[in-house]
């Protein structure tokens, strides 16, 4: 009988898949192929900035207006300007005394300061809003005095109106009452007299009995 010739090569045998049990209290959703992972939410890390030198240096003059004192002709008003926006009037004229060579650029400022506080004022023709502004000041104080010197005058004229209508007070003595007189009565006549021979005299009895 002929035999088939020997293969050395054989194909491999197929695998059966074989299924696992299914436990139906398993939760599939927990294990689902296209669930979003988890992502880092906390805080990103920024490049540190550094503010350049002329703006700390800014910072350090706003902080400390009331030590200004004189600039100097170099320091103009492109320069200092951010500072001076920060000012109050106050501080604004002090500069000013200091460094006169600012005056005409900041009259925008004192415009700004002017409808602030005197509102609905305009300067004359030619008039500079710095002297509006100073002549305001002036009027205001001129009425604050005027109204304080009536206010002490009335206050003075009611003082010495009020000093005349005072009544005068006589002091009558009280007329006692007749509960008090009959105590005083009963206490004068219940104490005993006593005599320089030793002997007690009671008014109750007029009798004399010695004294021991």
């Amino acid at each position: 009988v002929d035999m088939p010739p020997i293969v050395d090569i054989y194909p491999p045998i197929p695998s059966k898949k074989v299924k696992k049990a299914v436990d139906p209290s398993v939760n599939f959703t927990a294990g689902k192929k296209h669930e979003m992972t988890p992502v880092f939410s906390g805080r990103r890390l920024h490049k540190l900035h550094v503010q350049p030198l002329f703006s700390l240096c800014l910072d350090v003059l706003c902080e400390n207006i009331d030590y200004i004192y004189e600039l100097g002709p170099a320091v103009s008003y492109d320069i200092i300007g951010p500072v001076l926006t920060r000012c109050t009037a106050k501080q604004l004229s002090h500069i000013e005394s200091y460094n006169p060579h600012l005056i005409d650029d900041v009259d925008d400022l004192w415009k700004i300061h002017c409808q602030k506080d005197f509102k609905g004022c305009k300067p004359a023709k030619q008039e500079a809003w710095r002297d509006l502004y100073k002549s305001k000041c002036e009027e205001r104080e001129d009425k604050f005095k005027r109204v304080t010197a009536n206010i002490a005058a009335s206050m003075a004229h009611k003082r010495q109106g009020m000093e005349k209508k005072l009544p005068t007070v006589i002091s009558v003595p009280r007329k006692p009452h007749r509960g008090e007189t009959r105590q005083r009565n009963i206490s004068f006549t219940s104490k005993p007299m006593q005599r320089p021979n030793n002997k007690i005299i009671k008014p109750s009895d007029g009798a004399i009995t010695p004294y021991i």
